[in-house]
């Protein structure tokens, strides 16, 4: 093996691990956490962001005269999370329906999957059976509760 190439796995090596600097400092950032904040102070610093939901197998179609929007909510997260999920629909000739006042709120374990039903309450007369050109929810994590609330 030549010179240049025990170089090449040296830096390949490097490169699949952190340099010692690194591991040190990120070693006593979590003891400074959990010295000063406790438990609380560790997951703040390692908690970036809330869990993420997904919808898919979505569908909105008509029953009678009320449109009936469904679908699977996913926590993407590793944590419990609650979910605002607010239809949205486009009718033909009438337009973009939905607002957050319309929303449900649905609870889904840590990467678990929940089936979502929600049905229009005004009745749309007239209307019923008019192309649904359109049918995508929007998904909002509900941040949990602080300990100071």
């Amino acid at each position: 093996m030549g010179v240049g190439e025990s170089a090449v796995r040296r830096m390949a090596g490097l490169a699949r691990r952190p340099p010692v600097y690194v591991v040190r400092i990120v070693g006593v950032t979590c003891a400074v956490c959990l010295i000063l904040g406790g438990y609380e102070g560790l997951m703040a610093l390692t908690a970036t962001h809330l869990p993420r939901g997904a919808m898919s197998r979505v569908t909105c179609e008509w029953s009678g005269d009320q449109v009936v929007s469904s679908g699977v909510l996913r926590n993407m997260g590793s944590t419990d999370a609650r979910f605002q999920v607010t239809p949205r629909f486009v009718i033909a000739g009438v337009g973009r329906i939905g607002t957050p006042v319309m929303a449900s709120f649905v609870r889904v374990p840590a990467g678990s999957s929940r089936r979502w039903t929600w049905t229009y309450a005004r009745h749309m007369h007239g209307m019923a059976g008019s192309p649904i050109t359109g049918c995508t929810p929007s998904v909002q994590t509900i941040p949990p509760p602080s300990s100071n609330d």
